[in-house]
């Protein structure tokens, strides 16, 4: 076979080099289909992909650098109908549709794959879940994520992971640093579940920060030879960082991530014993953090209301009364009843707060 010609040759054979690895985990009978998609990409639609290349990271390295951010998971809903999910998908992706016969995680009885892709739907929910796991995105380029999104109108809802490969540290520095407490965090390390170090036995390790539950989660790894990085957000903090992303140049995307795994995790030398934000960072974490800022996005909180406060107070504080009722008499909630109605009524802007009626009707009242 003629290979293609000059740059589109260089960048055909870095295509079809990396993905041949992962051809070879696929299952025996998605070989065929892989093989075709990776075909495609490389001999048929050099031009319709060109633009969309210009935006792809190095590729010695599977796709991402300390200077790049690489998009490694991206996974939400749309409110587009199934039909045209399944008709935009392969336009993007370059692969048919196969549907299956069973349904999907969620509650969607439908499922379908699209080169790697899993596509999810359902009579009775009015959305449609696709979730571009790491082969797929490693595949396409920024631009064409993105480009991707748009289209689908799709949202990374469910999450989205960012990743970044990284020189002068390993997994096993990261852990000892956690340690010895030489970290500013979000993540109670005391707790099994915030915190595992896993080996492959093949002299590769994966330490992992914060639970599958939260949020958020940072993996960092070597079994693919440079240390990774990868930032797991998910639900509303992924969509707000998505647009914070969108809402910068393609060579700011690795700060923005950056000042939010900074936010979520930050190795600083502790031993200095002044403030944890005033510690240096540790010289092979300033090395990879390029002088990247620390700012989680910002997550509106729910507005206070009467309803959740009497929820609070039945739920945590409660007991408490009741054990005080008992043992001191009911004195005691008297006096606390009388100086909580002075100081409220010294906080207008408490009043305020709660935002309810209920409370302006029964303070009418009571002056009446």
């Amino acid at each position: 076979m003629k290979r293609p010609a000059g740059k589109k040759a260089e960048r055909s054979l870095i295509l079809w080099r990396e993905s041949s690895a992962s051809y070879l985990i696929q299952p025996g009978w998605n070989r065929g289909l892989y093989a075709y998609t990776v075909f495609c990409r490389v001999f048929f639609v050099q031009d319709i992909t060109a633009q969309l290349l210009q935006g792809l990271p190095p590729l010695d390295n599977m796709g991402v650098t300390v200077a790049w951010a690489g998009v490694h998971w991206f996974a939400g809903t749309t409110r587009l109908a199934v039909s045209d999910v399944l008709e935009l998908l392969p336009e993007h992706l370059l692969s048919p549709v196969v549907v299956h016969q069973r349904g999907a995680r969620g509650g969607y009885a439908c499922s379908a794959s699209c080169g790697g892709a899993l596509i999810a739907w359902g009579d009775d929910r009015p959305d449609v879940f696709v979730s571009l796991p790491g082969s797929v995105c490693e595949l396409l380029s920024i631009p064409a994520l993105v480009a991707l999104a748009t289209v689908l109108e799709l949202e990374p809802t469910s999450r989205l992971d960012l990743a970044w490969d990284a020189e002068g540290f390993t997994p096993a520095d990261c852990r000892a640093a956690a340690r010895r407490g030489d970290v500013v965090a979000r993540v109670q390390f005391s707790k099994a579940e915030s915190s595992k170090w896993v080996e492959d036995g093949a002299g590769s390790s994966t330490y992992y920060m914060g639970a599958r539950t939260s949020s958020r989660m940072v993996r960092v790894y070597d079994r693919r030879g440079p240390t990774r990085v990868e930032l797991e957000v998910k639900a509303e903090r992924a969509v707000l960082l998505w647009r914070s992303l969108l809402a910068v140049d393609l060579e700011d995307w690795s700060a923005a991530g950056l000042a939010e795994l900074r936010a979520f995790v930050d190795f600083r030398d502790r031993s200095s014993g002044v403030r944890p934000d005033c510690c240096k960072l540790l010289p092979w974490w300033a090395a990879f953090v390029e002088g990247a800022g620390r700012s989680a996005v910002c997550i509106p909180r729910e507005p206070q209301t009467l309803e959740r406060a009497v929820h609070w107070l039945r739920l945590s504080v409660s007991p408490t009364l009741a054990l005080a009722h008992d043992v001191l008499g009911p004195d005691l909630l008297r006096d606390m009843l009388t100086v909580g109605r002075d100081r409220y009524r010294r906080r207008p802007d408490r009043v305020a707060l709660l935002d309810a009626e209920l409370i302006r009707e029964r303070l009418a009242e009571a002056a009446d």
